[in-house]
């Protein structure tokens, strides 16, 4: 999530997005500029979406798919909210489109993440002062023994 969202903010902020944009692709100048915005906006977009599938996975393996339903709601309800409030104000369309794609994420980010918590406070005790946390609970939910490599 780090990696990805380092090298969005390397693209999108530095002179390599027209280097790439225009250089390589040969996007036109006028088209550029708002895909420019619009990445800048989607900034959070990779982090929140890696935050959110994680959780997500470790919600199902836990039994808690209903969560991941909840979850979908969530992320439709902060993209149609973005977008009620950024149409209305007749911003640009790159604009109400990147921060209706980024709200909708980030809500649904959240959710899952404060809904994953009870759970892992639960399965993972913790450490005493100056103690590694023991990761051994987790990863078994994680990554349980398959029956066929027995």
């Amino acid at each position: 999530m780090g990696a990805l969202t380092a090298l969005q903010v390397l693209v999108a902020l530095t002179p390599l997005y027209y280097l790439i944009t225009q250089g390589l692709i040969g996007v036109p100048g006028s088209i550029a500029a708002p895909v420019r915005l619009g990445l800048m906006i989607l900034l959070p977009w990779p982090w929140a979406i890696g935050h959110r599938r994680f959780h997500q996975g470790l919600l199902i393996r836990l039994g808690r798919s209903p969560s991941v339903r909840i979850g979908t709601v969530a992320r439709l309800a902060g993209t149609f909210a973005a977008r009620a409030v950024g149409h209305p104000l007749r911003l640009p369309g790159v604009v109400v489109a990147a921060l209706s794609t980024a709200a909708g994420v980030l809500c649904e980010a959240a959710f899952v993440g404060l809904r994953v918590q009870p759970q892992v406070k639960r399965d993972l005790p913790p450490a005493a002062p100056g103690e590694a946390v023991n990761l051994s609970p987790l990863l078994a939910v994680l990554h349980p023994p398959l029956p066929y490599l027995r």
